[in-house]
């Protein structure tokens, strides 16, 4: 036995509960057992941490909060620009080419709000668990989906009109009413395909959940 090595192993295990490192042994010949001396223990210091102090080292958040708060500017987008998009329809002119051009345009312009809003809200709802929440919010999809579905027939129904003003009109409002054709029939497909897909997706999520 090594002399001394009850008060070694006090000062040892105060250092470690101090600085939680086990520090390397220098031991010489002398202290050590002369018949097999075990230099084995001579280690380079180690830093032990507890599963409670590795635990509260790590950053700790709410995820609930955090969605819930994506609520807020989720509503927000949607009744804002959904009030946005719906006062363009009004007050009613069908059977005029000019408004329903015009009013199709704008509607289609202000929709990138809302349909922010209403993937915002699917995510929050999946995210905090309420399912409920979710499937009105798929079905809100759907609908705008349709919606912009009958107003891609009715501006198909004014395009042949459009193409004859704009062969009539100036150099600069050719080039604006084909730039408005361009962007309005790429919004009209984009849409309700990222809607549809979006809304599959919301499906398959809530059904696994489920």
């Amino acid at each position: 036995m090594v002399a001394g090595g009850g008060a070694v192993n006090r000062q040892a295990v105060a250092f470690i509960e101090l600085t939680g490192q086990i520090p390397a042994l220098k031991l010489r010949p002398e202290t050590c057992n002369s018949v097999s001396p075990d230099w084995s223990i001579v280690t380079e210091p180690k830093v032990l941490m507890s599963r409670d102090r590795a635990v509260a080292a790590e950053p700790r958040f709410d995820r609930d909060v955090a969605w819930r708060v994506v609520f807020i500017p989720a509503v927000l987008f949607v009744v804002v620009g959904g009030i946005d998009s719906l006062l363009t329809w009004f007050p009613a002119n069908f059977g005029t080419t000019e408004w329903e051009f015009g009013t199709i345009t704008a509607s289609l312009n202000g929709l990138p709000l809302p349909v922010l809003g209403l993937t915002l809200l699917l995510l929050a709802s999946i995210a905090t668990g309420r399912l409920r929440l979710a499937r009105l919010v798929l079905w809100l999809m759907v609908l705008v989906a349709v919606a912009v579905l009958a107003m891609m027939v009715l501006y198909l129904l004014t395009l042949p009109q459009a193409f004859r003003a704009a062969s009539e009109a100036s150099d600069i409002a050719r080039v604006g009413l084909k730039k408005a054709m361009i962007k309005s029939v790429v919004q009209l497909i984009c849409y309700p395909a990222a809607l549809v897909t979006t809304a599959v997706l919301g499906w398959r999520t809530l059904r696994s959940n489920t």
